[in-house]
C-alpha cells in the first residue's frame, strides 16, 4: 500500500521522511496556504515563512492542533531552503513543539521525530560508523552521537507514539485531513485509525537491523561479563 507521506523540501528537492502529507487545508486557512505557495512558487521562502508563521500562532490560539502541525512542518521545510544544518534544527524544533503538546498530536510528533532521526543517520551513516561507540559522546550535540545512540533515540520515540493506545485508536484517519494526502484514503481500510498508522511506521523500523543496535547503548562498559558467557549462555542473552 502507498504510503501517506510528510516532505521537508531540501534545496528545491521534495524529500519523504515519514508517513504524513500536506493536502487539502481547511477553509478558514485556505487563503494564506494559497499566499505560501504562491510565494514558494516564486522563489520566496522568507515571504512565505511569514504568512507560516502567522498561521501556527492562529491556529496554536485556536487549538487547532491540525492546522498548527501542519504550518510547524511547513516552516522547518521552508527553513531548509536557505539555513545551514536544517534538519538537526527541525530536529530541535520538532523537540521543543513535542514539550508542550497534547495528545494525539503528541503521538504523531513522536512518530515524525523517530523518523527524522532516521533520516539523520541514514544521511550521515559514513560518518557515524566511524565514531566509536560509548566514547565522546555529547548528550547535547547529535553530531557525537554514535549509532547505538541514534536508534535508542529513534527506538524511545517510536515506543513513545503508541503510547495512550485508547485515544489514537479513537482517532480516525480523516480527522487529519489538513495533513493527509486524498488519494491515500483508500489505505484507511487497512489503518482506520491514527493508531493503525503510527503503529505500522513503528513495526517498520523495528523490522530493520538498525532497531537491534539499540540494545549496544544499554551496556556501560564492554567488559560486561554478558560477552564472556559460553556460546550457549551468550546466545541466551
Amino acid at each position: 500500500m502507498k504510503k501517506i507521506l510528510v516532505y521537508f523540501i531540501f534545496s528545491l528537492v521534495i524529500v519523504s521522511i515519514s508517513g504524513f502529507l500536506f493536502a487539502p487545508q481547511e477553509k478558514a486557512y485556505d487563503e494564506s496556504w494559497k499566499q505560501v505557495e504562491a510565494y514558494v512558487k516564486k522563489g520566496l521562502p522568507k515571504s512565505a515563512l511569514k504568512i507560516v508563521d502567522e498561521v501556527y500562532q492562529s491556529a496554536k490560539a485556536e487549538g487547532n492542533e491540525t492546522q498548527a502541525l501542519k504550518a510547524l512542518i511547513y516552516r522547518v521545510s521552508l527553513q531548509s531552503r536557505f539555513e545551514e544544518d536544517h534538519l538537526v534544527k527541525a530536529i530541535w524544533i520538532f523537540e521543543k513543539e513535542l514539550a508542550s503538546s497534547v495528545s494525539p498530536e503528541k503521538q504523531i510528533l513522536h512518530s515524525l521525530l523517530a523518523e527524522m532521526y532516521q533520516w539523520y543517520l541514514n544521511e550521515n551513516r559514513w560518518q557515524i560508523n566511524d565514531r566509536s561507540t560509548l566514547t565522546g559522546i555529547d548528550n547535547k550535540d547529535i553530531h557525537t552521537w554514535d549509532a547505538a545512540k541514534l536508534n535508542r533515540i529513534i527506538t524511545n520515540h517510536y515506543l513513545s507514539s503508541l503510547e495512550q493506545k485508547d485515544k489514537t485508536q479513537s482517532v480516525v484517519l480523516d480527522n487529519f485531513n489538513a495533513i493527509l494526502q486524498n488519494t491515500d484514503k483508500g489505505g484507511f481500510i487497512l489503518w482506520p485509525t491514527l493508531f493503525d498508522l503510527i503503529g505500522n511506521r513503528a513495526l517498520n523500523y523495528f523490522s530493520t537491523d538498525d532497531a537491534g543496535l539499540a540494545a549496544l547503548s544499554t551496556y556501560t562498559s564492554l567488559n560486561d561479563p554478558v560477552f564472556f558467557l559460553s556460546a550457549p549462555e551468550f546466545v541466551k542473552q
